[in-house]
């Protein structure tokens, strides 16, 4: 069995599998391995269940009629009585025991529909090609996201962004050919800006592409512009670098949506390093420290203690989960890739609140939480499949 998962409540001790039968129980918390019987059993796993992860049990129930209608399967509490807080975005079950190489090839899937970067494993197409080498990408095994078609899964992807950052987002407008993958990750650099050659500043983050298969159409690239310092959001633009990181092509921006996303297009090659550069008219003004992906545009717009969607991805139906420090009046505003506004909610004095919705469209949108004064107080994406 393999599920992707998320705790609502992580504080919780909750395991992901538990078996019982009438003379076992078997507890299982590993991520993107498997577990069996023998195993040391855990009640946390390696990672924070606050964010959606993929678990995998691999046991075998025997089918012996002394352990008939006597096996039971538990997700989320560690108890039978206990309520569970999770949010279960996808599980599958398999009838016989997976190789490893089969169980890499379903969390590869896992993977890249939903976002979430694997623990340090390759990633294996159904074909068997290695999509993401863990050993040769060490370096830039973090963020990890991609597009591609599968038809043994009936997986198509035409877009792609990572759930732990959000920066920069892959997508295509044609549908790519069975067995086809657009994968890309970052070397986890902090989001600031160094070098100042020409007044041109570059991002010391850098991102690696990679092409498998015959896809040869241009590819797309979102870039969300909040968490830089930036003079002018007209001043970025998309680097691309040869093996030893040094610049040897500027691409422009397609266009600018509301001064925060920028779009890209650039040919396709079988493997990229990408970074973001910015033109500069005062060097000395441009900061080299991180800048928090939390920071408002406003720096007193620090009324959200915390704003959470999920079910994301969802197949449209949705909670938006507002707490605020104070009462106030939020709007509320989705918009889709192209900036247009398909709702716009005013939800007065709340402080508490939980707003529901249900967006019928497939695609990726905008999600933007601002008070009475329009001060921006959070930005969401939420994939809609």
């Amino acid at each position: 069995m393999m599920m992707v998962y998320k705790s609502l409540h992580p504080d919780t001790t909750q395991q992901l599998w538990k078996l019982s039968r009438t003379d076992k129980k078997y507890q299982a918390v590993e991520t993107h391995a498997w577990t069996t019987d023998k195993s040391i059993m855990r009640l946390r796993p390696a990672r924070s269940i606050s964010t959606p992860c993929i678990y995998t049990l691999q046991h075998t129930i025997k089918s012996d009629t002394s352990y008939h209608d006597s096996t039971f399967l538990h997700i989320g509490s560690d108890s039978e009585g206990d309520t569970s807080h999770i949010t279960l975005y996808e599980a599958a079950y398999f009838n016989n025991r997976l190789s490893l190489t089969s169980a890499l090839m379903f969390q590869t899937y896992l993977a890249l529909k939903h976002g979430i970067t694997l623990d340090g494993v390759s990633y294996i197409s159904t074909t068997g090609d290695t999509l993401w080498d863990a050993k040769l990408n060490r370096e830039f095994y973090h963020h990890i996201q991609g597009i591609g078609t599968n038809l043994e899964y009936s997986f198509t992807s035409l877009r792609s962004v990572s759930l732990e950052d959000t920066t920069i987002c892959i997508f295509s407008h044609d549908t790519l050919p069975p067995d086809n993958y657009l994968v890309m990750g970052d070397n986890n650099a902090e989001l600031s800006w160094q070098t100042y050659d020409n007044n041109i500043a570059q991002l010391s983050r850098i991102w690696k592409l990679r092409v498998t298969g015959s896809y040869d159409t241009s590819i797309h690239l979102r870039v969300c512009s909040q968490p830089f310092q930036m003079e002018k959001t007209d001043s970025l633009f998309l680097t691309r670098l040869d093996s030893d990181y040094n610049i040897i092509q500027h691409i422009r921006p397609d266009s600018v949506v509301n001064n925060i996303w920028h779009y890209f297009t650039l040919l396709p090659y079988d493997e990229m390093y990408l970074s973001l550069g910015m033109y500069i008219n005062n060097p000395s003004s441009v900061s080299h420290t991180r800048i928090n992906r939390q920071t408002k545009t406003n720096p007193e717009a620090t009324l959200s203690d915390y704003i959470e969607i999920t079910p994301n991805p969802t197949d449209g139906n949705f909670t938006a989960f507002i707490h605020l420090k104070e009462s106030t009046t939020v709007t509320l505003r989705i918009q889709d890739m192209a900036g247009k506004t398909i709702r716009y909610i005013v939800l007065p004095n709340i402080q508490d609140f939980q707003y529901n919705d249900k967006i019928s469209t497939a695609g990726m949108y905008i999600v933007t939480f601002a008070n009475s004064q329009q001060d921006i107080i959070d930005t969401k994406e939420l994939i809609v499949y």
